[in-house]
């Protein structure tokens, strides 16, 4: 018996090790992508910032999350009171029934205070002559944060009329969608190497991380594998994300762009 739990032990730690150099070679090739690329832009106009949490800390918003979290708590307790012995299809009806109710109220409730922060966002930008407001959880440096103003517009005013565009001379910005770089033919070549190089790493560090009887020995393997294939996975997709950052500075210059944005279509 001592044996025998010993033995499932030792495949529980094997899988729970494979598992996570599975999870850390999956994802490696989209934070890699969207790090290297976030990277280029230009910024030679006036731009601001804004954090959401920020207004979602301000009296208003703070009651209105409080309101629908109290909501989603009677509405649970009605759902597991009513739905007590009844059929799934019923408790489903149940439960399609409270949700369209949730989101009714969550919609009729932070749906207007949304609309008065963006006319408050568009009024500040507008009297500071910004042509771009950045969310503060993407900027790094040197973007003036314009939540207080912001917040003040809110607060004082309950009906907010957002200003006219209005587009500043001098002040041209584009955008690129990262989705569709990504899945050009030479990324798309590049993603099945990547992932065929995965697959026989896997099953090389399964066959190889079988024969060691320490669990020390098989986390240093298992980092071991997992430094390899960034290296190599590395090697193959930095040539071509270099010449995507040249295409796009190259684009940049000659439309005399002053701000490219980063963007990311949904698929």
């Amino acid at each position: 018996m001592k044996s025998s739990k010993g033995f499932l032990k030792g495949k529980q730690v094997l899988g729970l090790i494979i598992l996570l150099v599975v999870l850390a070679l999956s994802i490696s090739f989209y934070f890699f992508g969207r790090n290297y690329m976030v990277k280029m832009g230009w910024i030679y106009t006036p731009v601001g910032s804004i954090s959401k949490a920020s207004i979602d800390s301000t009296e208003e918003f703070k009651k209105a999350y409080e309101n629908l979290a109290r909501l989603d708590q009677e509405l649970r307790q009605k759902l597991e009171k009513e739905g007590a012995g009844k059929s799934r299809e019923e408790q489903g009806r149940l439960l399609l029934k409270y949700k369209q109710e949730y989101d009714m109220t969550r919609n009729k409730t932070l749906n207007p205070l949304n609309a008065r922060v963006e006319a408050a966002i568009a009024r500040v930008a507008k009297s500071k002559k910004m042509t771009v407001i950045l969310d503060k959880n993407i900027v790094v440096c040197g973007v003036p944060d314009q939540a207080p103003e912001v917040i003040k517009v809110f607060q004082n005013e309950k009906n907010i009329t957002p200003p006219d565009v209005v587009t500043f001379p001098g002040s041209p910005i584009g955008y690129f969608d990262q989705t569709v770089v990504l899945q050009l033919e030479v990324f798309t070549k590049a993603k099945n190497k990547i992932q065929k190089m995965r697959d026989d790493m896997l099953k090389e560090l399964d066959a190889k991380i079988r024969t060691l009887k320490t669990e020390k020995d098989r986390q240093k393997l298992a980092q071991q594998y997992a430094m390899a294939f960034e290296e190599e996975k590395n090697k193959t997709l930095e040539p071509l994300m270099n010449g995507v950052k040249k295409s796009v500075e190259e684009v940049a210059k000659q439309e005399n762009l002053s701000l490219v944005l980063i963007f990311a279509s949904s698929s």
